[in-house]
């Protein structure tokens, strides 16, 4: 999982093993994030269609806000 600060850095937040982007694999992987969600602050999580990862964040992070990645909708749309 990558992170992108306020002012631009990007920085790795978590990374594990697992079979795909499962909901358990993902679960662990947003519970072991050390990111200010920790304190419940919310947030914006972005990312692709892999619905483990949603349903961990939704889980996980309840406050925080989700969005689709732009390029990954655009190509979904174009395709079709």
């Amino acid at each position: 999982m990558i992170g992108v600060r306020t002012d631009g850095e990007k920085g790795l937040i978590a990374l594990t093993d697992g079979y795909r982007e499962s909901t358990p694999v993902m679960g662990r992987v947003a519970a072991g994030c050390e990111t200010p969600w920790d304190a419940g602050a919310g947030g914006l999580a972005m990312g692709d269609g892999a619905l483990g990862f949603w349903a961990a964040v939704k889980d996980v992070f309840p406050q925080t806000k989700a969005q689709r990645c732009c390029f990954h909708k655009l190509a979904n749309v174009l395709a079709a």
